[in-house]
């Protein structure tokens, strides 16, 4: 779910039946190419949330790593619950450094992914989806995944 505020997008993820990492892309047609990335991992059993680049169907990189990269969270919260994991954060709506992407008032592609792990690893083919959302009016529409 999400709720649009000013200038920020609050997002807030459920995963049932299991506890590891959990990914969203925007604005990338296969979710990875060109993709900003929010990705939640845990770390000495804390959840972190971070904001990630990724150029192709490879592992992603954080956003602080890049030159004039940036980390646009603003705030996350996360926390393992009845076996799973919930995760909220907010991010700017318009990107601040060139490895963001703006979520605008129109349809916009994302894809989410997730592992078993608590560090990020690559995720398989079941364990992954993409939609068409509109951040305005709430829709999502499933959309077929190429990669």
């Amino acid at each position: 779910s999400w709720t649009v505020t000013n200038d920020n997008i609050a997002l807030s993820l459920s995963r049932t039946g299991g506890i590891g990492w959990v990914g969203l892309s925007f604005g990338s047609l296969d979710g990875m190419t060109n993709a900003d990335m929010l990705i939640a991992t845990i770390d000495n059993d804390a959840i972190v949330v971070d904001d990630y680049w990724s150029v192709s169907m490879s592992p992603p990189t954080m956003d602080i790593a890049l030159v004039g990269g940036k980390n646009s969270v603003k705030y996350f919260s996360g926390m393992v619950v009845d076996g799973g994991m919930k995760v909220d954060v907010i991010r700017p709506l318009k990107g601040e450094d060139v490895y963001d992407r703006d979520i605008t008032d129109g349809d916009v592609q994302i894809a989410y992914a997730f592992g078993y792990t608590n560090a990020l690893t690559k995720h398989t083919s079941s364990n992954r989806r993409s939609l068409l959302v509109n951040f305005k009016t709430g829709t999502a529409i499933p959309t077929e995944s190429p990669y």
